[in-house]
């Protein structure tokens, strides 16, 4: 529908320039740039790459930016900045005693391969210096008759087989390799055996048969027999040097002393190493059992102490020469798997490190009319009263002659405890308003936004007090006007005026109060504005109906800045799309002209106003209150809350579920309901005295298309039962969700209390009132399903039942707030809850669960509450691991009391444990009211300080968040000055992977590339073909040593392009393989995904690992080891292979068409796999474990869409599952989210 209205140009308006809603706005680029001539030596004329490109400077920026160098001056006192640098090019993966993975571990010796250096072999001869090499040659390896076992005709026939690299190739009659060249050998071929699907290469167990052996694959097991042992040991000799070492038998590999680690070189030697020994003594043991080795070659005179330890194919050093093997990360993992450790000597001359990283410092402040602001505000930065520095707001005035002096500063300012009065505003246009709105879209693999014309021509802007994520006030709206056409003029470019995008402004000014004074507003309150287009009635009376209204785009401002000063004057501020709410998290601070933006007037006053907190001795020292502040203040307790309940007639559950709007108001003291919001009809329900109690009876479960058809979400009703005072009639209600009906119940009983004759009991509350009181906890407190599962004995210490004295009813209040701190860790108390459990606060200061309940109760806009608060934080019990302090950075907690706190204590984490909790501190930066926050700074100073094991994690949890519009600004500052003060081997690495995997990479236009052939109908064969042409082009662009994102140990070089394929599921993956950047490492092979957001991936492995880490460390090994997963993009990201595996679909496909059914499948795959007794148990036992571990994990977590294709299981046995899609409930309605073990997993 297209709206009908005037039009505007810009000349009605007069718009400010970019550079006037912009005073901060040097480019990041333009000032990064003007530094790096001086102080970036290694830049070499380049400019400086910033991942986040095109962002304009703010205050919030620059007060990041100040924050940060100071960070960097601390640490640097610490830690130099060539060590930094030292770090990011020899990292080590350290374990400290309190990470997770320093579980102790039973196994005394480390089986080791140890390589020297080769400079220090005293030997001329380099013929057999490095290991043997297969021969390149057209001609196969080898060659001879062998008879095969047909796969419907089961005789033995006779076939001339031909070892080709990774095939063996089998003819009816001898071809002569002289004759023929390959290609015409492989049309005479009348079929192959592909050596790398190969599961298991082992003895044939058949007694007829002599001189056999099977080649086991997913399809059907190959048995092939010789004609005599010479022949037998050939091919066995033959096929064990071709196939992997874990895919051949026990018997094979004790027959030929094959190794899991072949050391075939001249500087290879085989230990076992103790896990006393620290790195010292394992170089001496090293350097001993080479000498001790029989045929060994001469060593050259050395020193030990003069060479460190390397694992062989990681960048990963063993540096600390007093720290001991095992308390390294990957020595400590190859203990608990039992992998063979490769280790690599090296010298310590070797390690030369790059010229340090001097532009830290030089370029965080920048020069022009940024730094001259900057020096403005330093000037006034740190007032005695602040939390921050403050600084003129209007900067665009402000000019070097213009500096107060720092002394005489702080009496230009007004502490805001003062100002008794509402916070006022007044709105004027709002600029370039789309003609759409916008909603999420969201398929079970997409999610988009959908835009639809706009409906009404008139406009409203509705404004709402938050903090915290809770509104705290009645929203006001604007008067209405008409949106009016833009039009262009000549100079509608240079002031950013869309043609054809729409203006609404509001010509006579009228000024708009909260009801909140701006004494009592907290540090991070804001005001969310958002514009509504409605309906009109016949009267010209805006409807007041949702269903009448659409929401066009919306914006939020901090009402105290960076600085804590009150925002006045005149503001513009960016308006973003609808589909975005911003009642928490970073507001705009830069202004786009192009895009939507607003425009209005804060009040003013004479001076700056600074953000102080409330303090009653000073209020108490005021000549007087004036009698409107004293009628303002609460008598009692002020209960109220709306919102749709579900209702049955008065026939019970003969009737049907009604959904009603249910309102509840403690000043009435009653409960209406009616069918609509805007009813002036409600029916009155009155609540002196009623009984409000739990009815698990009404629970029902019912499913519904949340997403779309091809996906489900199981709902459940939680009923309750309401029985007015003197009344027979029972309400029978229910809520959508349990903690819905916790509140509604909570709040219900609290009105009832309030409207009853004992309501005086909680405000003459104290900690004696309970010391000899304590009630139980009665049925209508908690539902039955709690009361099994909670410990009361944990709760109280002496229950004794009272009903008949006066603190009766708070007891049953407390009991209450105990059982859902303890059942409930989501659970939000209400107004009632949160009086008496502040006023008994010390009787849970011994169980770190009800901290944040309390902290919940806390005024934060009351120096007495504020001092309370931080000295029960500094003195409640800790919790049993510091992980569990995430807690208090979730979106309630908005006071920087709490959240530096909770930073610090997550501090004391060591790197390690640190780095599995990274995601969850990223996506907590959406909850900071400012950049500038403790969580921020930490973040960046840990990536820095261990640029390899937490500094790479933290660059792609924050790039993702950047590519989001709504969090752009404030991930994109963090991420470039992060990348600004990094190291330049860190920069430089970074750089690749961000051109190979980040959503504009590489790989990823390679993948769209792939996408446009296959719409194209070419086949999966002519696709692969031209995948593998892009990929070469893309080889010659590789550099020749990078990490990849997935695993910044492993370096890597060019891509194996003959190995790589596209692989043929819907999204067509890029199945990627990168040669090992070191000589003998192994070939490192990941999946690159384009169209599934593989973040979900991401946080479900990373519970399990979590879950995994917490079984380790109560001494319960469930082998889960799931894979690696890390998203580049929104809807891109990497996936580690787990070699030597297939499906269990693939398992049940080699019995046949109904294998799924039969009971034997897995026991036969892995009794083939695993046929010595030995071999055997220990894949049974490893089967139990993860199945066991796996099938506890995906039902916790509620994964869903669990077929045999997201199964899979190792030759060895490990279980595992893959493709997380679909958790927590949102499942396919096509498949079942139980899962159901086959008859031969319960025989396991």
């Amino acid at each position: 529908m297209v709206i009908r209205c005037t039009s505007s140009t810009e000349l009605d308006v007069a718009l400010p320039s970019m550079d006037e809603l912009n005073p901060y706005g040097l480019a990041w680029c333009g000032e990064l740039d003007s530094g790096n001539n001086n102080n970036d030596a290694d830049a070499g004329g380049v400019e400086t790459w910033l991942p986040v490109p095109s962002l304009m400077h703010s205050k919030e920026s620059v007060r990041f930016r100040e924050a940060l160098s100071n960070v960097l001056q601390d640490m640097h006192l610490e830690v130099s900045p060539d060590e930094l640098e030292a770090r990011a090019t020899t990292p080590e993966y350290k374990l400290e005693q309190s990470d997770w993975a320093a579980h102790d571990v039973a196994d005394a010796f480390l089986k080791t391969v140890a390589r020297l250096p080769q400079e220090l072999l005293d030997d001329d001869d380099d013929d057999d210096e490095k290991p043997s090499m297969a021969p390149k040659s057209d001609a196969p390896v080898t060659l001879g008759w062998l008879k095969k076992r047909g796969e419907g005709n089961t005789s033995m026939k006779k076939r001339w087989m031909q070892l080709e690299g990774n095939v063996i190739a089998y003819y009816k009659r001898e071809v002569d390799n002289a004759k023929y060249t390959r290609a015409e050998r492989v049309k005479l071929q009348k079929g192959n055996i592909e050596l790398d699907k190969i599961s298991c290469f082992q003895p044939c167990g058949e007694r007829d048969l002599w001189w056999a052996f099977e080649l086991v694959t997913t399809n059907r097991t190959w048995v092939l027999q010789a004609e005599s042992e010479a022949e037998y040991m050939k091919w066995v000799n033959a096929l064990s040097h071709t196939v992997s070492f874990q895919v051949v038998n026990i018997v094979y590999r004790r027959m030929l002393c094959l190794q899991e680690v072949r050391a075939t070189a001249k500087t290879d030697v085989r230990l076992n190493l103790p896990q006393a020994f620290t790195v010292e003594m394992a170089i001496e043991h090293i350097f001993h059992s080479y000498e001790a080795t029989v045929d060994a070659s001469a060593l050259r005179p050395y020193t030990p102490s003069d060479y460190v330890l390397k694992l062989t194919g990681f960048k990963d050093y063993l540096i600390d020469p007093k720290r001991r093997v095992v308390d390294y990360t990957y020595v400590r993992e190859c203990l608990v798997t039992k992998k063979m450790l490769r280790l690599s000597v090296v010298p310590k001359a070797s390690l030369t490190l790059t010229p340090s990283h001097k532009r830290v410092l030089s370029n965080i402040k920048s020069s022009g009319r940024l730094s001259s602001m900057l020096a403005t505000s330093l000037m006034a930065f740190e007032s005695p009263d602040a939390h921050h520095g403050s600084t003129n707001n209007n900067a665009s005035e402000t000019t070097d002659d213009a500096i107060p002096e720092a002394s005489t500063y702080p009496s230009l300012l007004a502490p805001s405890c003062n100002l008794k009065e509402p916070l006022r505003f007044c709105i004027h246009r709002a600029i370039n308003c789309p003609g759409f709105t916008s909603s999420l879209k969201r398929t079970s693999h997409d999610m988009s936004i959908e835009k639809q014309p706009l409906v009404y021509a008139d406009v409203l802007v509705r404004v709402e007090l938050y903090d915290g994520g809770q509104r705290l006030e009645d929203p006001i709206e604007s008067v209405d006007t008409k949106l009016q056409l833009q039009t262009a003029t000549a100079s509608a470019s240079s002031v950013g005026w869309n043609v054809h995008d729409y203006v609404a402004r509001w010509d006579e000014p009228k000024w708009y109060r909260t009801k909140m004074k701006i004494k009592d507003l907290p540090r991070t309150a804001r005001l969310v504005l958002t514009l509504w287009g409605a309906k009109k009635d016949a009267s010209g009376k805006v409807s007041a109906n949702v269903d009448e209204r659409e929401r066009i785009c919306s914006t939020a401002i901090n009402v105290f800045d960076v600085d804590g000063l009150l925002v006045q004057g005149d503001t513009y501020n960016q308006l973003l799309s609808s589909v975005y709410t911003l009642r928490v998290g970073p507001v705009p601070h830069i202004i786009d002209t192009t895009k939507p933006y607003l425009h209005l007037t804060m009040a003013q006053f004479p001076t700056d106003v600074q953000y102080r907190l409330q303090d009653d001795s000073t209020d108490n020292q005021d000549e007087g209150i004036n009698d409107d502040d004293e009628a303002s203040r609460p008598t009692g307790l002020v209960i109220e809350k709306k919102g749709w309940l579900k209702k049955l007639g008065q026939q019970g559950s003969l009737s049907k579920w009604r959904k009603r709007w249910f309102s509840l108001s403690s000043a009435t003291g009653v409960l209406s309901y009616s069918d609509s919001a805007q009813s002036n009809t409600p029916k009155l329900i009155p609540l002196k005295q009623a009984t409000v109690l739990i009815c698990d009876a009404l629970k029902e479960t019912y499913t519904t298309f949340a997403v779309n058809k091809g996906t489900r979400r199981e709902q459940r009703t939680w009923g309750f039962k309401l029985k007015p005072f003197e009344s027979s009639r029972v309400f029978l209600i229910a809520a959508d969700s349990k903690q819905d009906r916790d509140e509604w119940m909570a709040a219900i009983r609290a009105v009832a209390f309030e409207a009853s004759d004992n309501q005086n009991e909680f405000r003459d509350l104290d900690d004696s009132a309970l010391s000899s009181q304590r009630s139980t906890i009665t049925a209508s407190s908690v539902s039955t399903d709690d009361l099994k599962r909670l410990d009361t004995a944990s709760i109280f210490e002496s229950p004794s039942p009272s009903s008949s004295s006066p603190s009766s009813s708070v007891a049953a209040v407390l009991d209450e707030i105990k059982v859902l701190i303890e059942t409930d860790p989501l659970v939000r108390l209400n107004k009632l809850q949160k009086t008496v459990l502040w006023a008994h606060r010390h009787l849970f200061a011994h169980s770190f669960r009800a901290l944040p309940r309390v902290l919940s109760c806390v005024q934060w806009t009351n120096a007495a509450d504020v001092d309370e608060a931080r000295a029960l934080m500094a003195s409640w019990a800790a919790p049993r691991h510091p992980a569990e302090y995430l807690e208090l950075l979730d979106v309630e907690f908005s006071s920087d009391y709490v959240r530096k706190f909770a930073v610090e204590k997550l501090a004391a984490m060591a790197d390690t444990t640190f780095s599995y909790f990274i995601p969850q501190l990223v996506q907590a930066l959406k909850y900071e009211s400012y950049h500038a926050s403790p969580l921020a700074l930490h973040l960046i100073e840990r990536g820095l300080r261990n640029p390899n094991q937490i500094g790479f994690d933290i660059f792609w949890a924050l790039k993702v968040e950047a590519e989001n519009d709504r969090f752009r600004e404030r991930f994109g500052t963090l991420l470039n000055s992060f990348i600004d003060v990094s190291s330049a081997k860190m920069r430089d690495v970074l750089f690749v992977q961000s051109t190979l995997f980040s959503p504009s990479g590489a790989l990823e236009g390679i993948c769209q590339y792939v996408k446009q052939l296959k719409a194209g109908r070419k086949n999966l064969d002519e696709i692969r073909a031209e995948a593998r042409s892009k990929l070469t082009a893309l080889n010659e662009s590789l550099p020749t040593s990078y990490q990849l994102p997935i695993d910044p140990r492993v370096e890597v070089g060019k891509l194996i392009v003959s190995k790589c394929k596209v692989m043929s599921s819907a999204k067509l993956p890029l199945y990627l393989v990168f040669e090992n950047a070191e000589a003998g490492g192994d070939p490192i092979t990941v999946i690159f995904k384009s169209g599934d957001d593989v973040r979900q991936d991401s946080l479900t492995l990373q519970l399990i690992r979590v879950m995994d880490e917490l079984w380790r460390e109560r001494g319960l090994d469930l082998a889960m080891e799931p894979y690696k997963c890390v998203a580049t993009g929104p809807m891109t990201g990497i996936l580690q292979v787990v070699l030597n595996s297939i499906t269990t679909a693939d398992i049940h496909k080699r019995i046949g068409t109904l294998g799924a059914f039969d009971e034997t499948s897995f026991t036969n795959w892995i009794t083939a796999n695993n046929q010595d007794k030995k071999s055997l148990k220990t894949a049974v036992d490893l089967f139990r474990r993860s199945c066991a571990g796996y099938c506890v994990a995906t039902c916790v977590l509620g994964i869903g869409d669990r077929h045999n294709d997201n199964i899979m299981l190792t030759h060895a046995g490990r279980y595992f599952h893959i493709d997380f899609g679909h958790f927590l409930g949102h499942v396919k309605y096509q498949v079942a989210t139980t899962e159901r073990l086959s008859g031969s997993e319960l025989w396991f």
